[in-house]
């Protein structure tokens, strides 16, 4: 197995996932909902002070756990001979929906987690691994 990979993709796809985790549990799209489908209330007053002092360790820790799975889908994309943004898009919705969204499902059938909540998360999870896919195994990082 080939572990060699572009690493300036792999910190590209990173940097998407992220910003792309931002925006989907932002009120700009599913926070709101994903808030209140997890039993969260807004933090207020002293709790969002706390909270806007600590956020940084939070972003930091997803970011390295995007940067571990950007980089082991960079591993599989090489390995496979997936070349071009569509063909690591379609590798990483393969992941999503064949390995993650199935992973997932034990949060509803054993913790009783809704529905809807399952569909918020992993939802996330399949576009990142496309749009991961896609930055990864486009033309210009090969």
């Amino acid at each position: 197995m080939d572990w060699s990979v572009n690493l300036w993709s792999v910190l590209a796809a990173a940097v998407a996932g992220v910003i792309l985790g931002s925006l989907w549990y932002s009120p700009v799209l599913f926070g709101n909902l994903w808030m209140k489908l997890s039993g969260m209330k807004k933090p207020t007053g002293k709790e969002l002070e706390k909270l806007k002092k600590t956020m940084w360790k939070y972003y930091l820790t997803q970011f390295i756990g995007t940067l571990v799975a950007s980089y082991a889908l960079a591993v599989l994309i090489k390995n496979t001979g997936s070349t071009g943004s569509l063909a690591g898009a379609l590798l990483g919705a393969v992941i999503g929906v064949g390995v993650l969204s199935v992973n997932a499902l034990s949060s509803v059938l054993w913790e009783g987690k809704p529905f809807k909540l399952y569909l918020i998360n992993i939802s996330y999870n399949i576009v990142s691994y496309v749009i991961m896919g896609a930055i990864i195994a486009c033309p210009k990082w090969m």
